[in-house]
């Protein structure tokens, strides 16, 4: 079975100006890319897929759920490498407790130019957390500079494609924690617009690439996901390359109302996860989170898309369709979509999507 970010048709930028960007991308694959054998499945010489994980505000989980994903995949058998190109702000190093040590990020491989040099091993990762008594990571990572060395004219866009071009050969999955993802005319860090959405858009049916869009439950980050699936839809990304996701939803919230959002023209939803304390308390303390209760099939669905691999996660192949494709995983959500459904006496879209009631005019 195909995987289904593969398609082989072509998508052309629609979005005057925007073809330049791929400049970066391209060379960087030409300098780091062999031929490589048709077909990719996990654990083949061909390149791995790609997962970016993004959203256009802070603070709703990206890093931790980049974390989360690298982990359960790893898990699952397949050779993970886990890149933070947030070169201003380099959340992965601190989540994983590596900030303090002296562990590579991406500028030593600005210095010596060999990108190898960049990668920080499971074996190193856990040497340095061993004393914590913290779970062992499975996956590599590639961190972003520390702030003494977050230059743009040492660590640049090039550097960065170089590092995914390199972790395509190298790993079985490659996850991306990304900046905040701003309007692409105005980004101040232009690693979004010129190497990973050329990452999106690249048709390359050997190295599927997918992005989810984090939100959380409010209208400015409801607005700005829909500014950016908009965007990255001009931009010549194929709809289903382009996957959003619900984090620390309110356990009110009914699942279906995000249909009504109108974004399903851009990409389609595939999570949900409800507030949960435990999640947080978890994250905080440096662990993973992977094999939570209430997350861990969440994130099972979310690898089952990606990578078409119902043996690794099985339990996500079921036949989830419409609104139930969003894994719905605890379950005190329950029948609260039901008795929300009732409620239909409300007027205007956010009094909808906020589960607030307005009186008829």
């Amino acid at each position: 079975m195909p995987n289904q970010w593969s398609s082989n048709d072509s998508y052309q930028a629609t979005s005057q100006g925007l073809d330049q960007f791929g400049d970066v991308f391209d060379q960087a694959i030409s300098d780091y890319s062999p031929d490589y054998a048709p077909g990719r499945t996990p654990f083949s010489d061909a390149f791995a897929s790609v997962l970016i994980i993004g959203a256009g505000k802070g603070g709703v989980g990206k890093t931790s759920l980049s974390i989360a994903t690298a982990q359960r995949a790893a898990l699952a058998g397949y050779k993970v490498i886990l890149i933070d190109s947030n070169r201003g702000q380099a959340g992965t190093g601190i989540r994983l407790r590596l900030r303090k040590s002296n562990l590579p990020t991406i500028a030593d491989a600005a210095h010596s130019g060999n990108m190898a040099d960049a990668l920080v091993t499971p074996k190193q990762i856990n040497q340095v957390r061993s004393g914590a008594n913290l779970e062992e990571i499975k996956f590599g990572v590639i961190q972003a500079p520390p702030p003494s060395q977050a230059s743009r004219r040492l660590v640049t866009n090039e550097l960065y494609a170089k590092a995914i071009a390199f972790a395509k050969q190298k790993a079985d999955l490659v996850i991306i924690d990304t900046q905040i993802a701003e309007a692409m005319a105005a980004a101040d860090d232009t690693i979004y617009r010129e190497v990973l959405v050329p990452t999106l858009r690249a048709n390359d049916p050997n190295s599927p690439t997918a992005m989810l869009m984090l939100t959380e439950h409010g209208r400015e980050s409801y607005n700005h996901l829909g500014d950016r699936v908009l965007e990255l839809h001009k931009a010549g990304v194929q709809r289903n390359r382009v996957m959003m996701l619900l984090n620390t939803a309110p356990p009110e919230q009914p699942m279906t109302n995000l249909k009504q959002l109108g974004f399903d023209d851009y990409g389609e939803w595939v999570g949900v996860v409800d507030y949960d304390p435990r999640l947080m308390q978890t994250f905080n303390s440096g662990r993973t989170g992977a094999e939570l209760d209430g997350l861990s099939s969440v994130l099972d669905h979310l690898l089952f898309r990606v990578t078409n691999d119902n043996e690794a996660f099985p339990s996500a192949s079921a036949g989830l369709d419409g609104a139930r494709r969003v894994a719905a995983v605890p379950t005190r959500r329950g029948n609260r979509e039901q008795e929300a459904q009732k409620k239909t006496n409300r007027k205007g879209f956010f009094a909808r999507l906020f589960s607030r009631r307005r009186d008829d005019d």
